[in-house]
């Protein structure tokens, strides 16, 4: 890892997303965020599912119009870019007729951007995801 204090790290991966000492990348997540961001060494990118999400939440959370124990389930359709390998491979190598219309992927309901939308919106429990992905028309 790095060690120079001087050098700020922006890691993409979900591994700090929800990690103590790491900014969440989400400047108007909180008022006095973008500071944060500005202070930060250490800084996650969000997630391309969960950043919608948890803009449309917390604000929702923090002004306690939406109730922290709520169950909130949320679908999400992405370019077939974002889901996983195996699956843009199967976009890519073309022959199946199946693979124009929208397809779930993820279906253990433990999608990776699961721990974030949790830990960024202030809700108790972890939301319902279901995410798909969709090749786009040429």
């Amino acid at each position: 890892m790095v060690t120079n204090t001087n050098t700020c790290l922006i890691d993409a991966s979900t591994a700090h997303r929800t990690v103590a000492g790491w900014t969440f990348g989400l400047p108007v997540l909180t008022p006095g965020q973008r500071e944060l961001l500005r202070q930060s060494k250490r800084i996650a990118n969000p997630g391309c599912h969960a950043s919608a999400f948890i803009l449309l939440l917390r604000p929702l959370v923090d002004a306690a119009l939406l109730p922290r124990e709520l169950p909130v389930s949320a679908t999400s359709i992405t370019g077939y870019s974002g889901s996983a390998n195996s699956m843009i491979a199967l976009y890519e190598a073309g022959g199946d007729n199946r693979l124009q219309s929208p397809r779930p992927y993820g279906l253990t309901l433990a999608h990776k951007h699961v721990p974030e939308m949790k830990a960024h919106t202030g809700l108790a429990n972890a939301p319902l995801l279901s995410a798909t992905s969709k090749k786009a028309w040429r």
